[in-house]
């Protein structure tokens, strides 16, 4: 059985300083939920890493969390999560069938699980890929589906900046679907009813409302790479609340609202969806003109290290790591990986880690840099040479 005595006395706790920690840094405000005795399978949107400190101060009951099997990487703080919350690990990059009973397993017990469909915290304000996967575990779950959403989240704290900001923000619980509801519904159709349910667009929802804080614009070269203004790439410098071209003229800063005012004559974004738009259409004439063996992205001082389930990561070396449109080469003294783009399932892990799921190998590499370089960057070129529809 899952749940201990344990669990539910950290969860209070734990909600009781938090409910402080975000009231004073976000003004995070919430709606609790009138629970009954029967389980719920409870999914949010997510919006930032501290997401799931969001949702859970809208019930009494401890909640186990599916996570990323990421969490295992520290050797000691791992233990420690895995002690006091018993999260229910999860592998991203490929069917996970454990993760899976183990969740129809809790939810049987008369236990809460919570998930995050989109699998990743949102880059761009608005809702990132949901796989069809999350409506068929509904399907077996058999439970009532809570639908919880955090406005404001993305604008509060975006995923790429240093700092966060000070404005609105609030959690609840928006809808339910009953057991009776889900069995009415097809996959397809239930697939797009949680999509649906579960899309915020933190410019629109958030509209008019002001955001205060510091260093607004830093660290937004992790996310942004290519100018408006100019089309150069990696080009792009923050400092303080300023976005600033090498290039070029471009000038701009953000301001309380979330908005992009300029301080040049040229173009520009107001918002920045609209300029992730752009940096992949870049991207994909890029794509079009380069020969198969030109390199794309080169970054060097790259720390290499392997993911294991359920185990601290392993640190391989200290490689360097180019990107063709054939080939993506990771090289240093005692490693040399070449992987297919075709086969890899790449992901940025919290603000700008590089995660390489080799399906060939079935080996996850790890790649942290201590330069400012975008690994968001690498993400979105391979699912452009891969066809994909989506580039986050």
């Amino acid at each position: 059985m899952r749940y201990k005595f344990r669990h539910r006395v950290t969860f209070s706790i734990f909600r009781k300083v938090f409910e402080w920690y975000a009231r004073f840094k976000y003004n995070f405000t919430f709606d609790r939920y009138e629970e009954t005795n029967e389980p719920y399978l409870i999914l949010g949107n997510h919006t930032q890493a501290l997401d799931p400190v969001f949702l859970s101060f809208s019930f009494k009951r401890p909640i186990y969390f599916v996570a990323s099997t990421m969490i295992y990487n520290l050797p000691v703080l791992s233990k420690l999560v895995d002690y006091l919350v018993a999260p229910i690990p999860i592998n991203k990059f490929r069917s996970d069938l454990k993760s899976t009973k183990t969740i129809l397993k809790t939810l049987r017990e008369g236990q809460h699980v919570a998930l995050y469909p989109e699998g990743n915290s949102t880059f761009l304000g608005t809702q990132m890929p949901i796989g069809i996967a999350i409506a068929k575990l509904v399907k077996k779950a058999k439970v009532t589906v809570l639908f919880h959403t955090v406005e404001g989240g993305h604008l509060s704290h975006p995923r790429w900046a240093k700092n966060g900001r000070k404005g609105f923000m609030k959690g609840s619980v928006k809808s339910r679907l009953t057991v009776e509801e889900i069995a009415q519904m097809d996959v397809d159709s239930l697939h797009q009813t949680i999509k649906s349910r579960l899309a915020v667009n933190d410019f629109e929802v958030c509209e008019g409302m002001s955001y205060t804080g510091k260093n607004k614009a830093l660290y937004i070269e992790s996310a942004y790479v290519v100018c408006p203004h100019c089309h150069g790439i990696e080009t792009v410098v923050s400092n303080g609340d300023h976005v600033t071209c090498v290039a070029c003229d471009f000038d701009v800063s953000i301001n309380d609202y979330a908005r992009f005012v300029p301080h040049f004559k040229g173009r520009y974004f107001e918002k920045t969806p609209e300029w992730f738009d752009d940096q992949i259409a870049v991207f994909k004439a890029l794509v079009e003109r380069a020969d198969d063996d030109a390199i794309i992205f080169h970054d060097a001082g790259e720390s290499l290290y392997e993911i294991r389930d359920l185990k601290p990561k392993k640190k391989l070396d200290q490689v360097s790591i180019t990107l063709t449109k054939s080939s993506i080469v990771l090289v240093g003294k005692t490693v040399q990986e070449t992987l297919d783009p075709q086969l890899v399932n790449p992901a940025v892990q919290h603000k700008n880690g590089l995660i390489l799921y080799d399906q060939k190998s079935m080996r996850t590499f790890y790649l942290l840099s201590d330069n400012t370089r975008s690994a968001l960057k690498y993400v979105s070129m391979i699912k452009i040479l891969q066809g994909a529809s989506h580039y986050v």
